[in-house]
């Protein structure tokens, strides 16, 4: 049961953050056309909504990729997942978007490349915290001051 749990949190979590990320993406991108094509935005539309669909996408997309990584690295422990084989599922998760959330078709590229990019940042983000917590909460240094 705790099992149960601790999968659930870890969809939640890889959820929630690709929800934030995307939304931060689209909010980014609905800025940057509204300043250089005022004119292609119509009533209603702008960065937080674009940021709000994104948004919304995003946390399926994040959901379907943690249970296709959950469903592949079932064995597997957070350090021993490969980057390429997380890519790879995050977008498997991205082209199944326009079938599970409705995403228009036309976006299937974008949607595969943002879910791919979302799910190894997620990866890579898990690892330094897992590592950091290894090494008791320090930051490895890699640059020392020659002094």
């Amino acid at each position: 049961m705790r099992s149960l749990f601790r999968r659930l949190r870890g969809l939640l979590g890889l959820g929630a953050f690709s929800a934030v990320a995307w939304a931060i993406f689209g909010a980014a991108l609905g800025s940057v056309v509204l300043l250089l094509d005022p004119a292609s935005v119509d009533a209603g539309e702008g960065p937080l909504w674009i940021a709000y669909y994104l948004g919304r996408t995003g946390f399926v997309a994040g959901i379907a990729a943690g249970a296709l990584i959950a469903a592949i690295g079932r064995r597997k422990a957070l350090l021993d997942l490969r980057m390429r084989t997380v890519i790879a599922l995050g977008a498997v998760a991205g082209g199944a978007l326009p079938w599970i959330a409705f995403a228009p078709r036309a976006m299937l590229p974008f949607l595969v490349v943002l879910s791919a990019g979302t799910a190894a940042s997620a990866l890579g983000l898990a690892r330094r915290g897992e590592r950091r917590s290894l090494d008791g909460g320090r930051e490895p240094h890699v640059l020392r001051s020659a002094g």
